[in-house]
């Protein structure tokens, strides 16, 4: 009996002993960090992260030069919660951190991500075609303006300033490029203390040629001006009945081709081959992908297209109310309403200032009486415009609108 008395003083002792232990020789029972993202944005980039743990805790950076934390609140043998601060982020590319947080012998860690300004800008530059307005968009956190400061001749900002939120800054070059090669400038931008230089380039106005190089086209007949380099006459070979040459001419060191392409007034698209011959020259070949015609420009009357296979045209089958509105954010939702069967098809995100050709993402709504389901988020493209009217679409859904501004 004595024994076992024995036997448990000393195991008493032990664990008395034991909790008697400094909390740096000790492991947390729970050690738990939760950031609420693990990408911060380039400009005011901030990542709260909540800790579960047993101990007291700190946390620490592996690089602190551009990140640094601050505790929000401490919970006794619970946890508590900070935020981690970054600078704003002036390089192109992503950079990136790892937080670690210890609390006795234990440790926890959370790599994160702050974007860069090839991420911030969509494209990081402005490629002007022709006299096309081109653009990038981003979100800005301030207000914000713009300017060309090498003063160039060949182009004009047409948007260059706004305020906080979703931005687009554009500009348009005042004629084609029928020099050799691209010509290029910086537009600047203010940004909060910041300026930030965008690169605009345009392209020369004709094509010039390179072993097996391609070029994609829209479905309107329409001509291709193609510039080689040869020092010999040469011959075109045109693999379709759909492309021809109309025109050849081939001075010392120079050739200019002019192509006639059809109108595509099928929904699929179609390919040729045009091959320059010359000489004992290699020969250099363009390969003309022309996408087909979507089934919406067929029609004029507003309405969807092809949602699930079914039209919804307005003025047809009871469709006979619609609303067009204003979002904060500058973007327009359009509600198309048959009062008989309470349907409404709704496309959320036009922007009827996007480019032709640019796509841009919109959320696609079907309505009928209760039921809601979201169909989609889809990449929309501007196909035309004719006076108030615009036709949109969507290449693999084969969904169109259009949509009266």
């Amino acid at each position: 009996m004595k024994r076992i008395g024995s036997i448990l003083s000393l195991a008493l002792i032990a664990l008395a002993v034991s909790c008697l232990k400094p909390e740096s020789e000790r492991v947390p029972e729970t050690l738990q960090i939760t950031a609420a993202t693990q990408t911060a944005s380039t400009f005011n980039g901030e990542i709260r992260v909540k800790v579960v743990c047993d101990l007291h805790w700190k946390a620490e950076l592996k690089d602190s030069s551009w990140a640094s934390i601050k505790v929000l609140s401490i919970n006794e043998k619970k946890g508590g919660e900070f935020v981690i601060t970054l600078k704003d982020n002036l390089g192109e590319e992503d950079r990136n951190n790892t937080v670690t947080v210890k609390a006795g012998k234990g440790t926890v860690s959370q790599d994160f991500v702050q974007s860069g300004l090839l991420s911030f800008f969509k494209p990081r530059s402005i490629e002007l075609e022709g006299t096309r307005e081109g653009s990038v968009v981003f979100t800005s956190p301030y207000s914000w303006t713009a300017v060309l400061p090498e003063n160039p001749d060949w182009v004009k900002l047409t948007s260059d300033h706004g305020d906080a939120g979703y931005s687009r800054m554009a500009c348009r070059a005042s004629d084609e490029n029928v020099g050799v090669g691209s010509r290029e400038t910086v537009a600047r931008l203010t940004i909060g203390d910041h300026t930030i230089d965008v690169p605009v380039v345009q392209g020369q106005k004709d094509v010039i040629l390179s072993e097996d190089s391609e070029v994609e086209i829209g479905y309107e007949a329409q001509e291709l001006s193609v510039r080689t380099q040869f020092n010999v006459d040469y011959s075109v070979d045109v693999s379709a009945g759909w492309i021809k040459c109309i025109q050849t001419k081939a001075p010392l060191n120079e050739g200019v081709a002019i192509i006639s392409v059809e109108e595509n007034s099928s929904e699929d698209s179609r390919s040729a081959e045009i091959t320059f011959k010359g000489g004992s020259a290699a020969p250099l070949k363009l390969k003309v992908e022309q996408e087909g015609k979507d089934r919406v420009l067929n029609h004029t009357a507003q309405g969807a297209y092809g949602i699930e296979g079914v039209d919804y045209i307005l003025g047809e089958e009871g469709w006979n109310q619609r609303s067009l509105l204003l979002s904060p954010d500058g973007s327009y939702r359009l509600r198309l309403f048959n009062p008989a069967d309470l349907t409404v098809v709704e496309l959320v995100g036009i922007r009827f200032d996007c480019p032709l050709g640019e796509e841009q993402q919109m959320q696609l709504r079907l309505r009928r009486k209760e039921f809601v389901p979201v169909l989609a988020e889809l990449p929309f493209k501007l196909l035309r415009q004719e006076g108030e009217l615009y036709w949109f679409a969507e290449k693999s859904s084969g969904v169109g609108f259009i949509v009266k501004k």
